[in-house]
């Protein structure tokens, strides 16, 4: 899993400007088992209920709870905290698995993404008629980890936005 800065701000400038909070939360429970949530001041991972944390007053009273009522299905799932102390934002937002945003991509009907198109992504991708690079990189370069490979191509598929090292852009052709 990738914990690296780079990622964790790729994942919540996407939640940001996109609906991909909204589709995470929409996949089965057994594929949001095990997700890192980053939340105000700690990461967190979604457990299973019958692991977590007991439901009481008291449970709701702590701040870092909150995430737990943004990002889990109160009835089935908990947020066990993994590490503090950190700086993220009020909404919260979840470190996306590879095998998370491929689901994704399937359930939004882009199961076609496999061999061609991705490998185009992957390598740069070239216009047949004049060799033009479709994108202004090549993607193997520039990601250093599967999971940031398959949230730019996800971004870029879905809301024809591009990475640029720092923020979400929209891709100029």
């Amino acid at each position: 899993m990738d914990f690296t800065e780079t990622y964790i701000k790729m994942c919540d400038q996407a939640v940001k400007q996109t609906n991909i909070g909204e589709k995470w939360k929409s996949l089965p429970q057994k594929m949001r088992l095990g997700t890192f949530i980053c939340f105000r001041s700690v990461i967190g991972m979604v457990v299973n209920k019958e692991y977590g944390k007991p439901k009481n007053d008291l449970f709701y009273l702590i701040p870092e709870t909150l995430a737990f009522r943004n990002w889990c299905d109160i009835e089935s799932e908990d947020l066990k905290i993994i590490e503090k102390d950190k700086n993220f934002s009020d909404e919260g937002f979840p470190l996306f698995r590879q095998d998370q945003i491929q689901e994704m991509l399937e359930i939004e009907g882009i199961d076609e993404y496999c061999e061609a198109n991705f490998n185009m992504f992957y390598e740069g991708g070239y216009e047949i008629e004049d060799k033009r690079p479709l994108w202004r990189f090549s993607n193997k370069e520039r990601f250093s980890t599967p999971e940031q490979l398959w949230l730019a191509y996800y971004m870029h598929e879905k809301h024809n936005l591009i990475w640029d090292g720092e923020k979400w852009e929209k891709e100029n052709k």
